[in-house]
């Protein structure tokens, strides 16, 4: 009932929908799209990942399977945000290229630095992402605990998982005394890129990344990210003012973070102005927003039913 009188309250010509496996949100929703006919455009946000499904597979298989039995999926178009997603769409909901658009996520607005006091000999490093094990938030505290110098690492992000935080909790309590470590709560809405310009990396050695508008939002921020390399779409910021390493290699991690650690401030604004130029071609957001603009048009003018 609140869905449909909101539906009813609102009239809106197109709903933009996330998240496959929220089914108390998504299935009425679904079965209103379903009876009136209403144009909708479906994100799964790197749900049908090979690493998403993994976790609790047993029983998101048997969603899917339910829901593609359903048909409930054929009344909507599905945005990806990479290729591999658009591919994840295509194998695991049965959606024919036809009905997929691929966009990637709308990044906020840049965060233009104008003072580099970067010392070298120190380094400030956030880590900002849900906490979860995908993340590998203990890896980052890991990497930090083996540098030298004066370090600062803050975290901020929701606590998925207590036991998994207990275990980063039991990291934090062995750091080295060179080794600040500060739990920062979430991120106030609006104030990432803020956050992530007070700082000099963006350390983030994840296991898997659909899009990932953490990275993203760093790079606005001007803040040199250093990626786990493989599992995200952004290696190509090896080069372009940030750095890559392999999970597999802790010794790269930890070699780009000393090297940040002893490089001066004028040396950072080199690293800077690289990913000034770099984010220039990513994220070409006046583009990406027209695209953003075809693709409900299409679908508020083509109804995803009729489409074969």
């Amino acid at each position: 009932p609140y869905f449909r009188s909101l539906i009813s309250e609102r009239k809106p010509d197109c709903l933009y929908m996330s998240s496959i496996f929220n089914f108390r949100l998504n299935y009425p929703l679904l079965r209103i799209i379903k009876k009136d006919k209403i144009p909708a455009v479906y994100a799964p946000r790197g749900e049908l990942s090979d690493k998403a499904l993994s976790m609790k597979s047993f029983k998101k298989k048997v969603f899917l399977f339910l829901m593609k039995r359903s048909k409930l999926y054929n009344n909507v178009y599905f945005q990806a945000t990479s290729e591999g997603e658009r591919r994840d769409i295509i194998t695991k909901l049965g959606i024919p290229e036809e009905k997929i658009f691929t966009l990637s996520n709308l990044p906020v607005v840049p965060y233009e630095r104008t003072v580099f006091d970067k010392e070298p000999g120190s380094l400030k490093i956030v880590f900002i992402s849900r906490i979860h094990k995908s993340k590998n938030l203990h890896l980052a505290l890991e990497f930090a605990c083996r540098l030298s110098g004066n370090i600062i690492f803050d975290i901020y992000g929701p606590i998925e998982h207590k036991d998994y935080w207990a275990k980063c909790q039991k990291i934090i309590s062995t750091a080295p005394e060179n080794i600040k470590i500060n739990y920062c709560g979430t991120v106030p809405t609006g104030q990432s890129t803020r956050i992530f310009s007070q700082y000099d990396c963006f350390l983030f050695p994840t296991s898997t990344e659909n899009y990932s508008q953490a990275i993203a939002e760093a790079v606005l921020s001007g803040t040199v990210p250093i990626i786990s390399r493989g599992t995200t779409p952004w290696d190509d910021l090896a080069g372009n003012g940030g750095f890559t390493a392999s999970l597999d290699k802790p010794e790269e991690f930890i070699h780009h973070l000393q090297y940040l650690c002893g490089i001066s401030g004028e040396e950072y604004r080199t690293l800077y102005n690289k990913l000034c130029d770099y984010r220039i071609h990513k994220l070409d957001t006046q583009t990406l927003c027209e695209n953003y603009r075809k693709m409900f048009s299409h679908a508020i003018k083509n109804p995803a039913s009729e489409v074969k």
